[in-house]
């Protein structure tokens, strides 16, 4: 029986964190969304023309929403998988 009750606790904490990881990735989205905004204005007041700073915002977007991107990570992860095999986990 306590073998059991592990491994639901182990299954149910996994869970919760993969619930709190999404969560905190949808919140930091929606920062970079705003920080963008945020920064397309700084740049129209300092008399940035509309397409550069366009372009400048969406450079600035673009490697935020990469860093949160969950494909990216799962590609970095599987990467560090494939060139850094852990000792104590790999036969």
């Amino acid at each position: 029986m306590g073998t059991a009750r592990l491994i639901l606790s182990a299954i149910g904490g996994g869970f919760k964190m993969m619930a709190k990881t999404y969560l905190a990735i949808r919140r930091g989205k929606g920062q970079v969304k705003d920080g963008a905004k945020e920064f397309y204005n700084k740049l129209q007041e300092y008399g940035v023309p509309k397409e550069v700073a366009r372009e400048i915002t969406s450079t600035y977007t673009k490697s935020g929403m990469d860093i949160l991107s969950i494909r990216k990570m799962m590609q970095l992860a599987s990467k560090f998988d494939d060139e850094e095999k852990v000792p104590l986990f790999h036969h």
